[in-house]
């Protein structure tokens, strides 16, 4: 019995050095009239030895008065031993002046803490000066983790809460706008917030770090993050609570312009990045399928990479390119890779010679920009021993089984006469020249497919960017039918993101409302397309109704009519 008391006893004292020791002071002002009386507070994590400061000519006029708790919290399977001790002077001064309480001591063991000193500024009557913002009993800050920036280059915003009363929680929380700025929450899923005590000038604030941002500036200049308001609670008695609110101030970030000349292949890619590739063959027959594997790695503005695209042979075919993203976003921008394969065929026989792929970006340690390639592809396209042509076809001729039924004709009709078929004939001269015909015709219409300008092959695409819109609704109906809300709000979000891209020929990197809507023209498009895409981007991370998602459903497919009309 004895032995096991003395392992409770050890195993106390464990879990109450488990935790971080914890040793400080503060005040509740640090500005205060004469004869005044004040709280001065010392707070512990761990049960030493504390020694008071000196508090100068400052009167003590109660305490010190000690209060302790402790509590055990087991999350996700781990246990914690919070303990908490407090002691609590009352103090005045019976001058004016400014007055320094000096520092607190603890010994634990062999290890020695303190306090910082702390300094009070005692003024005649009540004609004190205006308490700064920060030493108010509720007030929100936002801060940017830089505040000069190249444009695209990521930053953080960073949104906290301060209070001096324990917050029993958040009612409301409304984002700041910030045109030319695109934002990203760090922590899109989170429901639960850890509340912090932090001390601010010798006063003890409870901290809550609500929100987390990772932000690209997309266009140069000063650009201006708007304030962010807070409704939060706070309990008042035993079973009333009441609500303080808060506006942060304004934050105005320098963005400034990627340096000049730029390179041809650069298309807005700012961070830094590396590039892997392989070829699966480079030795194949005509119609034989040649795989190329392009992986582009780094951290930085990453999600902007645009779709790569090869300089092609007119004898080769290429098919669009499947991609496979694995990067997230980080606090230092969208860290990870994102790769491409490239699935290119030969439709006739030679020595071809494939341009490197590469492209720049701008390096943000070097300032400078800096280029990645491939090298250029050699590819050796043999002749078929049995192939003529360009255009080479595999065509498989239908085998008769032993035991198929074969049907037996009484009369065969003549459709030909032995003499339509002498040399210099009608059908003699078709049938000698059809082939030919038929290769020429399929050259010209690739040529002229290969030729097209560029306006015409943004046409081409605003054509099929309908059509593929339309597969996507589809689609989401289905998916809504099923009661897969939360795909069918991903299949519309990606339907309508790819008839926009297609409609407008856009990059991955012009794909946000802010360039969108600079190319609608009337302010009632451009107001039915911003409510909508703030709708679809809400309802991938809140719940949706089935009657939310057929309304939403339906106001993309008018929106996109509206489009088309324009």
């Amino acid at each position: 019995m004895k032995q096991l008391l003395t392992l409770i006893l050890i195993s106390i004292k464990l879990l109450s050095f488990a935790q971080k020791v914890e040793f400080t002071a503060s005040v509740n002002k640090k500005e205060v009239a004469v004869n005044e009386i004040f709280t001065y507070e010392i707070y512990s994590n761990a049960n030493c030895q504390i020694y008071q400061p000196n508090f100068g000519n400052l009167q003590v006029v109660g305490g010190p008065y000690q209060s302790s708790s402790s509590s055990t919290i087991r999350v996700n399977g781990k246990t914690t031993f919070k303990r908490e001790n407090k002691y609590t002077f009352k103090l005045r001064a019976n001058k004016a002046g400014t007055y320094t309480i000096g520092k607190a001591v603890m010994n634990c063991d062999l290890e020695s803490y303190s306090t910082q000193s702390i300094t009070i500024k005692v003024v005649k009557g009540t004609n004190r000066t205006t308490v700064p913002s920060h030493q108010s009993n509720f007030f929100i800050n936002v801060y940017a983790s830089k505040k000069t920036v190249y444009q695209g280059e990521p930053f953080t915003i960073t949104l906290k809460m301060y209070s001096k009363q324990q917050p029993r929680g958040i009612e409301e929380l409304e984002i700041g706008d910030a045109n030319g700025i695109s934002k990203k929450d760090l922590n899109p899923d989170k429901t639960s917030f850890e509340t912090k005590q932090e001390i601010i000038d010798g006063v003890r604030y409870y901290t809550v770090t609500l929100k987390s941002e990772l932000c690209f500036a997309l266009t140069s200049g000063k650009l201006t993050i708007e304030p962010y308001h807070i409704s939060a609670l706070f309990s008042r008695g035993f079973f009333q609570q009441h609500r303080l609110e808060g506006y942060s101030k304004p934050i105005t970030i320098t963005v400034k312009p990627l340096p000049k000349p730029k390179p041809k292949d650069f298309n807005g890619l700012v961070g830094n990045y590396t590039l892997e590739h392989s070829i699966s063959k480079t030795e194949v027959l005509p119609g034989e399928a040649i795989d190329i594997s392009l992986k582009i790695s780094g951290k930085g503005n990453l999600n902007a990479f645009d779709e790569p695209k090869l300089k092609l042979p007119n004898d080769f075919d290429q098919f669009d390119p499947e991609y496979k993203q694995n990067y997230k976003a980080t606090s230092s921008g969208y860290n990870g890779s994102i790769t491409y394969n490239l699935v290119i065929v030969p439709t006739f026989y030679g020595d071809y010679i494939i341009p490197a792929f590469s492209f720049s970006y701008f390096d943000i340690d070097s300032k400078t920009y800096k280029t990645l390639t491939t090298g250029d592809f050699n590819i050796k396209v043999n002749k078929p021993k049995d192939g003529y042509g360009e255009i080479i076809t595999n065509k498989r001729e239908a085998k008769i089984e032993e035991n198929d039924i074969r049907y037996i004709h009484t009369n065969s009709p003549n459709f030909f006469k032995s003499v339509d078929l002498w040399a210099g004939s009608t059908y003699h001269i078709l049938l000698v020249t059809l082939p030919f015909f038929a290769v020429w015709l399929i050259l010209f219409i690739r040529k002229k497919q290969a030729n097209l300008s560029d306006d015409d092959k943004k046409r081409v695409r605003a054509k099929k960017a309908k059509k593929a819109a339309t597969t996507y609704l589809s689609d989401s109906k289905k998916l809504s039918q099923k009661g897969e809300y939360s795909q069918a709000v991903k299949s519309l979000s990606q339907g309508l993101k790819s008839y926009i891209k297609n409609k407008f020929s856009l990059t991955e990197y012009e794909l946000n409302a802010q360039t969108i809507k600079s190319k609608l023209k009337t302010n009632n498009l451009q107001d039915n397309f911003d409510q909508l895409w703030r709708q679809i981007e809400m309802y991938q991370y809140a719940p949706v109704s089935v009657n939310q998602l057929d309304e939403l459903i339906e106001k993309t497919e008018t929106l996109i009519n509206q489009i088309e009309k324009q």
